[in-house]
């Protein structure tokens, strides 16, 4: 091999050594700053509160998290199908909008073991995700409520050759925001008891016999009452000691 094509291989092998390097510096570094923030959090709130893939929508008096390299200011990095980077039995309250969907079943079984160990004993948890019911009744059974997000649907969200029917919005639903897993009311019940949730309950959108976990969910991302449309809650307790 000519000299120039060994130089070649030699810079090339350089730059990857150096690209690596950064990318291993830049991990630390975010490991660092969410240990610092977290760190932080706890020591100056007596009643800890936890709130996972808060995106645009951080709320006061919560450690909110992100799965973006770059969260909202005040918020740390979360990859939330991993282990989380807090102390365990830490939190009273963990919450969560329209996150879970998102991960594969292995990852959210993982997320719901981390909240369970990241809450206190006696600790609560509300997550909120789509209705499976609500979909399939849509193309089942479709109602007022149905025609109504589909018309919804329709004017924001569909690309130009999509399918204008309710099929067509099942499809949708699952492909444009990367939804891995959409469950129904009792699958995601056994989900909870399975990491260990106790009184596990079915709530209405933005209430809750516990007022910290009121008000919680963004429902001004989209027209008046679609967000509840699309929207099951549940909140549940992890024993006491």
């Amino acid at each position: 091999m000519s000299a120039p094509s060994w130089l070649l291989r030699i810079s090339l092998y350089r730059w990857a050594r150096y690209r690596l390097q950064d990318v291993i510096d830049a991990v630390r570094r975010s490991r660092r700053r969410t240990a610092k923030l977290a760190d932080a959090y706890l020591k100056a709130n007596a009643s800890a509160k936890l709130h996972i893939g808060c995106g645009d929508n951080p709320l006061p008096g919560w450690l909110n998290t992100e799965f973006d390299d770059r969260p909202p200011e005040g918020a740390i990095f979360m990859d939330a199908s991993r282990a989380f980077p807090l102390p365990g039995s830490r939190f009273d309250l963990v919450f969560s909008e329209h996150v879970i969907e998102h991960l594969p079943l292995s990852g959210a079984r993982s997320m719901l073991e981390e909240c369970f160990r990241v809450l206190k004993p006696g600790g609560k948890i509300r997550l909120c995700t789509p209705p499976l019911e609500f979909l399939a009744e849509m193309v089942l059974r479709p109602t007022p409520d149905h025609l109504r997000y589909a018309s919804y649907h329709y004017a924001m969200f569909s690309e130009e050759d999509s399918l204008k029917s309710p099929a067509g919005v099942l499809n949708d639903f699952h492909r444009l925001w990367g939804h891995q897993f959409v469950y129904d009311a009792p699958s995601f019940q056994q989900l909870l008891s399975d990491a260990g949730f106790v009184e596990i309950e079915q709530v209405a959108l933005n209430e809750s016999t516990t007022s910290e976990l009121r008000d919680l969910e963004n429902d001004r991302r989209m027209p008046d009452g679609m967000l509840a449309l699309v929207t099951m809650c549940f909140e549940a307790r992890k024993p006491a000691l």
